[in-house]
């Protein structure tokens, strides 16, 4: 993704360019929570945060 594509996807974020504009703008360590099934919809966009050990509460 070139810097220019990469700038206009973050206005014109779709179902089709979702996952390669997450793994652009987002830290490595975002990327690490493994988010699935992303969803876009006008205004917003969704996505499933996996139960694992990392993000685990613990009382």
């Amino acid at each position: 993704m070139s810097a220019n594509t990469a700038r206009n996807a973050l206005f014109r974020v779709t179902q089709t360019n979702v996952e390669q504009v997450f793994g652009y703008i987002f830290a490595p360590w975002v990327k690490e929570l493994g988010f699935t099934d992303f969803i876009v919809s006008a205004g917003h966009c969704s996505v499933i945060l996996p139960l694992s050990s990392k993000v685990k509460f613990v009382t």
